[in-house]
């Protein structure tokens, strides 16, 4: 998370904000306002109703945000790397609330919580050596297939939910093992194309001892 500020923080934050990084900046805020409502509102439907709305709002703009950014060709790598953190800052939070309150097992968290770590972890380093990793279909699917399960878990615990929690574990698993396979591939691939550099001759004078 350090790594992705400091991202951040290279770029210039005196720009205009454009609709696009409000989406995504609406989507953080959304994110302590559905864990109030699910935490403090265990025992009240309308409050769940709420909470399920405002995750289904702040799923939408997930989507949104990128389209809008790439229709009016505002795409930067502020925008990218807020995006991502927003994602996990949503997920995160609405996972701790879930657990909290009974309705998700801790273990299935904390393997969610793992993968966007290394995930996280593998993309700042490449970043660094400015290697692009994007997302590949696997990890896309994943992101829709947990927000459709944690709205039907909080609305209806059923063995419907249950199948989608199971299939987003996989997906989750999954595409976190195709993303480093191939995050590791190409730092591998772009140090060895690296050219070498020049080794300092050694000196043909003989050194003799006194």
């Amino acid at each position: 998370m350090a790594s992705s500020i400091r991202v951040l923080l290279r770029e210039d934050f005196y720009m205009p904000v454009g609709i696009a990084t409000q989406l995504t900046l609406a989507r953080i805020a959304l994110a302590p306002v559905i864990m109030f409502l699910l935490i403090w509102g265990k025992d009240t439907p309308q409050w769940y109703w709420l909470a399920t709305a405002l995750l289904a709002l702040a799923a939408g703009t997930d989507w949104l945000d990128g389209f809008v950014a790439r229709r009016s060709d505002t795409v930067s790598a502020v925008g990218a790397t807020l995006d991502l953190v927003a994602d996990k800052i949503l997920v995160a939070v609405v996972l701790i609330a879930l657990v909290q309150v009974g309705l998700l097992p801790g273990w299935w968290a904390a393997v969610i919580v793992c993968r966007e770590m290394a995930v996280t972890g593998l993309r700042t380093q490449a970043a660094e050596r400015g290697i692009a990793i994007p997302a590949g279909r696997a990890g896309k699917l994943k992101t829709a297939v947990t927000f459709l399960a944690l709205i039907v878990l909080i609305l209806w615990q059923s063995i419907v939910s249950d199948v989608l929690l199971w299939l987003a574990l996989i997906l989750t698993v999954y595409s976190g093992i195709e993303y480093l396979y191939t995050g590791m591939r190409k730092m591998r691939d772009a140090s060895n194309s690296q050219p070498l550099q020049s080794q300092p001759q050694s000196s043909n004078k003989e050194v003799h001892a006194e």
